[in-house]
């Protein structure tokens, strides 16, 4: 194989046919069947069939992605591979990635014009980034094939990657060759209906369609604008004196605008992209950098995890944002939702609403909802009401020793991490209770500093004092 080192004078020649060429050819990930993170499959895309080594069935963000990558990667090589021959000249390849997680020693693209790919061309960067577009300049005639190999380092055996979010070709089409028809509208995710127009040129015709599968003139011809209410990819090629040409497709994701009581019921173990009606939610708590807690004030609510997030309690919410909802733990999640997100309005300093509950009451649609729990019982580290539990969690402030048998009165933000737990915010988030009023101490001196429930009032006596049923101070 030979390398190509470009020089000056070779970029130069290179920017020169950039501005005169044009898109003819997208790698467009679409659905796939392989779910061996580490194994291959074979997907056609666009006219043109593709070998991806690792995980080439995911969607993420309403995108679909091929997952180039897998487990126990050590300095792998892991490629995508045309088997199809380009039908034009290429001089520019657009990588665009999405997520990474592993390091990327270097990236390779092999022009090769013939399938085994001897005494192929190689074009080498040493840097490709998460969310970024790498460009690779290139020289390359009609017919040629294309394997783009990531040599990577992974830190441990869970499933690393680099996803792929498209691959643009550009250059110039043989004389004679169709266009391919132009989209109005590119793809990406979308809130509510959408409508696309495709346009060909002169005395075309275009047929596509709206399933995943290859257009051709038996296909649906184009004659109005297509109105998209669902998720949709739409594939096309345009036809002159029976010449086809390559195909061109686009995928529109199209998101219903969710309340936080449907997202709630819509969470899988699948990252979903949606949109969300963020109208009323207040935050609650704020654990960390990553985690932070709201409610809708009726007893609902759900975790935001997302770094850099931004949100303080008391922010108000409103304004319809695209986001990711998922399941985890049992519980309802969104991520990648900040206070500087798109369409997303923040009113400082809210009072948070306390509702009093039963633990009966709670479920994991209750994270994120403050709660007031009275006379629970303090027993092996949880809190009881009858058979109905919940666990004390420290995720705002250290929880201090609770008496064994005791009775408590607790108020906090539920959490859920497969079983409830309520986080209280400080030390008067949790007072003993005593059935009585003080009795219990009346008889002799308190012995340790506490607070106790008497006649409705909050009681705190001060060890070596006496004091009243009523919580008066005798000596």
């Amino acid at each position: 194989m030979k390398k190509l080192l470009l020089s000056f004078a070779v970029m130069l020649v290179g920017l020169t046919a950039m501005a005169q060429s044009t898109l003819i050819y997208s790698m467009e990930p679409v659905a796939g069947k392989n779910t061996d993170y580490s194994g291959s499959g074979i997907m056609k895309c666009n006219g043109i069939e593709w070998k991806i080594e690792g995980n080439t069935n995911y969607s993420y963000d309403g995108k679909q992605l091929y997952r180039i990558g897998g487990k126990k990667l050590t300095d792998q090589d892991r490629a995508c591979t045309s088997l199809t021959p380009m039908i034009g000249s290429v001089d520019k390849v657009v990588l665009k990635t999405y997520r990474i997680n592993l390091t990327v020693n270097s990236a390779t693209l092999y022009v090769s014009d013939n399938a085994d790919f001897d005494n192929a061309e190689e074009y080498v960067v040493g840097e490709v980034k998460a969310d970024d577009e790498t460009v690779f300049e290139v020289n390359a005639s009609v017919g040629a094939y294309y394997r783009l190999v990531f040599n990577v380092t992974t830190s441990g055996s869970s499933n690393q990657y680099v996803e792929v979010e498209r691959i643009d070709f550009y250059g110039t089409l043989p004389e004679g060759t169709v266009d391919s028809p132009v989209f109005s509208l590119e793809g990406g995710s979308y809130v509510g209906t959408q409508t696309v127009e495709l346009s060909a040129g002169e005395d075309c015709k275009i047929y596509y369609t709206l399933d995943g599968s290859e257009p051709t003139e038996e296909s649906a011809e184009y004659t109005e604008p297509i109105s998209l209410a669902e998720t949709t990819t739409i594939k096309a090629i345009a036809v002159l004196d029976g010449k086809a040409s390559m195909v061109v497709s686009q995928t529109y994701t199209i998101l219903k605008i969710m309340t936080l009581s449907e997202a709630l019921e819509a969470a899988t173990k699948t990252d979903t992209g949606i949109a969300m009606d963020t109208e009323g939610l207040i935050c609650t708590g704020v654990r960390g950098t990553s985690n932070v807690y709201f409610t809708d004030g009726t007893g609902k609510g759900i975790l935001v995890y997302s770094n850099g997030h931004g949100f303080n309690v008391g922010d108000k919410l409103s304004g319809v944002v695209v986001t990711t909802l998922t399941l985890y733990n049992g519980a309802a999640e969104l991520k990648n939702l900040k206070a500087n997100t798109e369409g997303l309005t923040v009113t400082p300093g809210q009072e948070t609403p306390v509702l009093e509950k039963n633990i009966s009451d709670l479920s994991a649609a209750s994270q994120g909802a403050v709660v007031a729990l009275k006379s629970v019982t303090y027993k092996g580290g949880k809190f009881y009401q009858g058979e109905d539990v919940i666990t004390p969690y420290n995720a705002f402030m250290t929880l201090p020793e609770l008496e064994e048998d005791a009775v408590y009165s607790i108020t906090g933000v539920v959490t859920y991490f497969n079983q409830l737990q309520i986080c209280p915010r400080s030390e008067a988030d949790i007072v003993k209770e005593v059935a009585d009023g003080i009795d219990a101490v009346i008889a002799a001196d308190v012995q340790t500093d506490g607070k106790f429930i008497a006649n409705g009032r909050i009681v705190i006596v001060k060890a070596g004092k006496k004091y009243e049923a009523s919580g008066l101070l005798v000596r």
